[in-house]
């Protein structure tokens, strides 16, 4: 704990501000996706996650803080890096079987439940129906993490980020394969009562949004991104 690390700080949130001033840029998540201008302003928010040291830039829309990045916390199993690639990792996070999203975000942070996906749709739905500011990245990157594009496909007034990081099986056929990268960014949903299900967010041409929610998907193998909340 920061505690341990630090008994010299009589806080553990000033213990935890004098560790992540600690680690300088070495352990901070790809921040290539984000809204530039918010995060020179400082207008994200951070949090250490302690498990690894890894820093993620946090945003808060409506009275909900979102991680602005998707999660890459190594799990003991039930966890991959798109095509077994560590390189994707460090821009996509990892995908996670539902057994392991679970418990993979941090203490503090949980799954996003469907009502709270709805709610995000609604805060973020643009003038023209069926548009979301959800600040879909089209930025491509290659294993060793060099960009093949740039740019995000509207505004990404929120700095919420999400980002295109495909998925190890397909929800239509339950396929094990790692697909659709730069095309979709599948992520996992409370569904409530023991329920599953998952958001998918595509990108069909360079400023449109498709993003549906599919449910009761049922326990299965297949891996998708993570994006937690502050409970």
């Amino acid at each position: 704990t920061s505690e341990d690390l630090y008994p010299e700080i009589a806080t553990p949130a000033d213990a935890e501000k004098n560790m992540c001033s600690g680690f300088g840029t070495q352990f901070v998540v790809n921040t290539n996706s984000l809204n530039k201008k918010m995060l020179d302003n400082g207008e994200y928010g951070e949090f250490r996650d302690l498990r690894d040291v890894n820093l993620y830039r946090t945003i808060k829309v409506g009275d909900l803080v979102w991680m602005a990045q998707n999660l890459d916390y190594e799990s003991e199993s039930g966890s991959s890096c798109y095509g077994d690639e560590t390189g994707y990792c460090v821009n996509y996070g990892r995908l996670y079987t539902w057994e392991a999203a679970q418990n993979a975000c941090p203490d503090g942070w949980r799954l996003p439940t469907t009502t709270e996906w709805d709610d995000l749709l609604t805060k973020t739905m643009g003038a023209e129906s069926g548009t979301f500011d959800l600040g879909l990245t089209v930025t491509e990157y290659t294993t060793d993490g060099v960009s093949l594009l740039g740019g995000d496909s509207r505004t990404n007034t929120y700095g919420l980020s999400f980002i295109l990081g495909g998925a190890y099986g397909d929800p239509g056929t339950e396929t094990l394969e790692y697909k659709a990268l730069h095309a979709s960014g599948v992520y996992w949903l409370d569904g409530g009562n023991g329920k599953v299900s998952i958001a998918m967010v595509s990108n069909f041409e360079k400023d449109v949004e498709e993003v549906k929610m599919i449910h009761d998907l049922g326990d299965s193998q297949m891996q998708f991104s993570v994006r937690c909340v502050k409970k």
